[in-house]
């Protein structure tokens, strides 16, 4: 009867909860690429397979005749989509992939009640797609509003940094560069070789906060983000050790990831990664620095009095008793250590690691200065929503 079919068929047990979880959330993403069908309406038209077949696995009926079941059904299902075959070149070319996969099909579909409240417990019924365009639209405002802070930051003091009678004049520096090691432009990328004029200096100030401001009111043209990008790496390129901050490269970063945003969902996970590294590291250079004042758990007061530039509410917080300065720690070390493994999770872990995220660099916020770092980092926990 298979023969005759005009695209993939996949049958499944309608009287399972769990199969019927992820049959509708399969139909969302394949569209009218498949059809699906309970084998308690359809199970007749393949005689040649038994009924038991049927409900121990998924079965796939491809045009031409093949079937497949369990894992290799549901890889060749997913094949289907745009980008999504490796996991059937694995099992078809990596040996021993096929039997793992398999092996854990065969759990899975004997525990598919405990299954079903794990899918409830991760994903939520029904299980969404995931579509990060309100995420992306809300990260772009907040890359505006930091691209807005950094540029106007620097613009009132740029002139009296790298202007011509500034501290460390541009001009005179890409003059070293091109006089001791020659065209440097790649190693050194900035507009200023067009020109290192006090005027130019203005004029890229004012040309980044203008063009901040369009990309916080909601203008996405990608061309805006490049020249926003392009802007930003030319007055890190030139401030020399004045833009050498943590926030001034994980900003390059973000924005040049920002360039690709909305071409590829790629580019989210790369933006979870980004997340991932900067948080975790966090956490791996207090450790590894060997200050036993983060290792006893008695640093954060220590950072109350160290911290270059503390809020009032810092003051406050030194005050606070010893176990809560070192619960505090801790709290520190859960959030940038376990927390951030969680950003691979399904969706509604991922919403406590975005929460404890954001609460730390809240807490971060109100103690202490560092620019714009929180609320960039506050904004790459968007895409974990």
């Amino acid at each position: 009867m298979n023969d005759s079919l005009d695209r993939p068929t996949l049958v499944f047990d309608g009287d399972c909860s769990f199969c019927r979880a992820w049959i509708e959330y399969w139909q969302k993403i394949t569209g009218e690429r498949v059809l699906y069908a309970p084998y308690q309406e359809v199970g007749e038209r393949f005689p040649n397979l038994p009924q038991k077949d049927f409900t121990s696995a998924v079965t796939l009926f491809l045009p031409g005749g093949e079937v497949r079941s369990g894992a290799h059904a549901v890889f060749s299902l997913l094949a289907l989509l745009p980008g999504e075959t490796w996991m059937l070149w694995l099992y078809a070319h990596l040996p021993g992939f096929a039997l793992i996969t398999e092996l854990a099909y065969r759990v899975v579909a004997r525990n598919r009640s405990f299954c079903y409240w794990v899918t409830r417990a991760l994903w939520g019924i029904p299980i969404e797609v995931e579509s990060f365009s309100t995420a992306s639209w809300l990260f772009l405002r907040t890359l505006g509003a930091v691209y807005l802070f950094a540029f106007a930051s620097f613009a009132l003091q740029a002139t009296g940094l790298i202007g011509s009678h500034g501290i460390s004049p541009v001009a005179e520096y890409l003059h070293s560069l091109r006089e001791y090691y020659g065209a440097v432009y790649w190693e050194a990328p900035t507009v200023f070789w067009l020109g290192a004029s006090d005027g130019m200096i203005k004029a890229v100030g004012i040309a980044g906060i203008c063009l901040s401001a369009l990309l916080l009111l909601g203008l996405r043209w990608r061309i805006l983000r490049i020249v926003l990008f392009v802007l930003y790496l030319s007055l890190v390129t030139a401030g020399q050790e004045f833009m050498g901050y943590q926030w001034d490269a994980l900003l390059l970063e973000a924005g040049f990831l920002a360039i690709l945003l909305g071409s590829s969902p790629i580019v989210v996970w790369l933006y979870r990664w980004l997340l991932f590294r900067l948080m975790f590291l966090s956490g791996v250079v207090k450790l590894a620095s060997g200050d036993p004042s983060w290792r006893n758990l008695t640093a954060l007061p220590v950072h109350y009095e160290t911290q270059p530039l503390p809020t009032p509410l810092a003051w406050y917080m030194y005050q606070l008793p010893e176990w809560f300065q070192r619960a505090s720690v801790g709290f520190v070390f859960f959030v940038e250590l376990a927390v951030p493994f969680l950003i691979f999770t399904p969706r509604r872990v991922r919403l406590f690691a975005a929460g404890a995220m954001v609460a730390l660099q809240v807490l971060i916020l109100l103690t202490g200065n560092y620019a714009f770092f929180n609320l960039l980092t506050i904004g790459f926990c968007l895409f974990l929503i």
